[in-house]
């Protein structure tokens, strides 16, 4: 239970025990700060971002860092915004992600195709949608 406002202690470990599978955001404009870093999700396999994503990079990234066991990435309208690389590529990306699906291509999808393509090591099915 939430107490003035604040999350109890122990709400990052809590989420990190729940078995939560599939997980869709329905994002238009920006993504608020208050959301990232999103605390560690190992066995979400199923994850969409519905809609516009301002900084859809930074946001993307962002969230595949917490998702080690990520499979299916499904991505809505990437804003036309400066195309931002990561250091090193998710674990998820390298390890595990099998599917890629993006709608409403643009060209920082392109680009986004592209280095996923780089690094998914495990990648059997990219459905791109225009």
């Amino acid at each position: 239970m939430c107490t003035q406002g604040r999350l109890p202690s122990y709400f990052p470990d809590y989420w990190r025990m729940l078995i939560i599978k599939y997980v869709s955001f329905c994002c238009f404009g920006y993504i608020p700060e208050m959301i990232t870093p999103l605390p560690l999700l190992p066995n979400i396999e199923y994850l969409e971002f519905h809609g516009s994503i301002t900084h859809g990079s930074i946001v993307i990234f962002q969230t595949l860092q917490t998702c080690s066991m990520l499979k299916h990435l499904t991505i809505g309208q990437l804003d036309q915004s400066v195309w931002v690389v990561p250091k090193s590529p998710p674990s998820c990306v390298v390890k595990s992600l099998e599917s890629l699906k993006i709608n409403h291509v643009g060209t920082q999808s392109v680009d986004f195709v592209l280095y996923t393509l780089q690094n998914a090591r495990r990648m059997k099915t990219l459905e791109i949608v225009c």
